[in-house]
């Protein structure tokens, strides 16, 4: 299978995570895997220092909740989207088709459609 996330695109997709809400790492871990079916599910080795590297820079903060680090976008997080905005729309259109390209895969495999198809 070839890469999901193309050189720097995770980080991007992450900053766009945390703009809809903030997030502890597992939960951003869950949500990548339900959006791949479980075919693509980041470990935390993957999530845990992106989102280290982001709050390094000023993208990302984060606050103790019930002994987890929930992470949030910062101001200048949300202007990196806004002025990578067209790079985004880029990256939902490839994630999208990955997401297709999976659901052909499973219900080739499976010998019957996959019903997820229909939305795709």
């Amino acid at each position: 299978m070839s890469p999901v996330f193309r050189h720097g695109s995770l980080r991007l997709y992450l900053l766009r995570l945390l703009d809809e809400e903030p997030r502890h790492g597992y939960e951003v871990i869950r949500l990548l895997r339900d959006r791949f079916m479980g075919v693509y599910s980041p470990s935390p080795g993957t999530i845990y220092p992106r989102l280290a590297r982001l709050e390094e820079e000023g993208l990302v903060t984060h606050d103790e909740v019930d002994g987890r680090k929930v992470y949030r976008i910062t101001d200048a997080g949300r202007e990196e989207l806004r002025s990578r905005s067209d790079e985004l729309d880029e990256l939902e259109e490839e994630l999208s088709a990955s997401v297709s390209d999976i659901v052909r895969e499973v219900g080739k495999t499976s010998g019957r459609p996959c019903a997820a198809s229909a939305r795709s």
